[in-house]
């Protein structure tokens, strides 16, 4: 798995694609973004989005735009939307 595989980094607000993660027994479940924002002038991890159907491709492409987060899945052709509501991102 590699942590960084997709950045996307706007104003405050940092995401970073981390891939397919091994699970144990030769199960890989599907990748994750995590999200960081400044606090302070230090990055700190906000939350770690997943895909609501484990995709195994999740996180190959990322877009940030304002308060949207765009995840693309390769060999899957799905998009993932996020939205960001305060603090809180939900999958729209």
């Amino acid at each position: 798995c590699r942590f960084g595989y997709r950045l996307k980094l706007l104003g405050n607000t940092l995401a970073v694609g981390h891939d397919i993660i091994n699970l144990g027994g030769g199960i890989s479940g599907g990748g994750r973004v995590h999200i960081f924002e400044i606090e302070n002038n230090y990055w700190q991890q906000q939350t770690i989005l997943r895909p609501n159907d484990n995709s195994r491709f999740f996180c190959h492409a990322v877009s940030l735009s304002h308060n949207l987060l765009v995840v693309g899945a390769f060999h899957e052709n799905h998009v993932y939307i996020f939205s960001r509501h305060q603090d809180t991102w939900n999958l729209e």
